[in-house]
């Protein structure tokens, strides 16, 4: 069970990068220029497909070695 620890990691990380979007927010200034961490979004979403695919890759591995 302890190699499932960098899948959960990684899924904890784009949950965590999900969240920081949404606190952080986005304004338009003064100026009309629009304000966002929109890093924050494929960032997420690749941290949360590599934990997937780890943890696909583990559970796989498991049943084959068993």
């Amino acid at each position: 069970m302890n190699k499932y620890i960098y899948p959960t990691i990684f899924v904890t990380g784009g949950f965590v990068s999900a969240i920081i979007y949404n606190l952080i927010g986005s304004y338009v200034d003064e100026n009309g220029m629009l304000h966002e961490p929109f890093f924050l979004i494929p960032l997420g979403y690749l941290f949360a497909f590599i934990g997937l695919i780890l943890f696909i890759v583990f559970f796989v591995y498991d049943q084959i070695k068993k």
